[in-house]
């Protein structure tokens, strides 16, 4: 009898004492707003999380990287907008000088800036990033913006300024323009005429190499928005996950620990009731 007594006071004072635990448990989870405390309390969420954890700062990582490739990106095309404003003037001077109603004096002020033109273009093949590097790289260069992806944001300087293809050997953009100065001062007629027909012709080519040049730019430039709208996405994603597993919602961890305060002031002034009777009374 004394030790089934003895039993019962043991098993109501463990649990009155697993009500307190609680009590803290959840006074701890409101006043830090995270449910997990120890991984111990969801093994399997915890596991979770430290996992997310790794992933949100890889997403840090990929994002900065990102950002980098877009600002290069950015560059790079303010760049070549330039470029291509730059070989259709040499174009529209080539064409004018090429009309026989040219006069000697104009030609050569076509000529005169034709060549600023090419000394622009090779200003431009020699520009630097915002670090301090060449924008037009002759090695490409590859940024790694996701697990085992790797993207360059900026074509090479040769796939840009050439050598490119004409209607006889290859040539640089500047050279093209060049050549097209040198023939506007040609001063046989004759001679003149033929090598501004070929020197029109390049500099169209030339043009028309700088569109295909910034169609592919453009498609790098997609490419890296549509990257980075993934990125937010996935941040967002982990991160409601995140939430989901190690927040606690504060109006329920409220009423349970509302509850189980009454719990345990129930079970208290029951015990102490209980408690009251001497052990003469349990042996009657």
């Amino acid at each position: 009898m004394i030790n089934a007594t003895r039993y019962r006071l043991d098993a109501e004072i463990n649990r009155q004492a697993n009500l307190a635990k609680e009590i803290t448990k959840l006074q701890t989870q409101i006043s830090t707003g995270k449910r997990i405390q120890a991984p111990s309390d969801d093994a399997i969420a915890s596991a979770r999380i430290t996992e997310i954890g790794r992933n949100q700062a890889d997403e840090v990582a990929w994002k900065r990287n990102l950002g980098t490739a877009a600002a290069l990106s950015d560059q790079a095309f303010s760049t070549l907008t330039a470029l291509m404003a730059t070989v259709d003037r040499a174009a529209s001077l080539t064409s004018s000088a090429n009309n026989g109603a040219a006069s000697d004096e104009a030609r050569k002020i076509y000529a005169n800036e034709i060549r600023q033109l090419a000394a622009q273009i090779t200003g431009f093949s020699e520009a630097r990033d915002t670090r301090g590097e060449p924008l037009f790289r002759t090695i490409e260069l590859e940024i790694p913006v996701a697990t085992g992806l790797r993207l360059s944001p900026v074509a090479l300087r040769e796939e840009i300024f050439g050598p490119i293809e004409t209607g006889a050997d290859p040539m640089a953009l500047s050279e093209i323009l060049l050549a097209a100065a040198d023939a506007m001062e040609i001063e046989d007629q004759g001679g003149r005429q033929a090598a501004l027909t070929t020197a029109l012709d390049n500099v169209n080519r030339a043009a028309e190499h700088v569109a295909l040049v910034q169609g592919d730019h453009n498609v790098r430039g997609s490419r890296i928005a549509a990257l980075e709208e993934q990125s937010e996405d996935t941040k967002l994603r982990l991160a409601v996950e995140r939430d989901e597993l190690e927040l606690v919602d504060p109006f329920q961890a409220i009423a349970q620990l509302e509850a189980t305060k009454l719990s345990l002031d129930a079970a208290q002034a029951i015990f102490a009731r209980v408690n009251e009777k001497t052990l003469f009374d349990y042996l009657r």
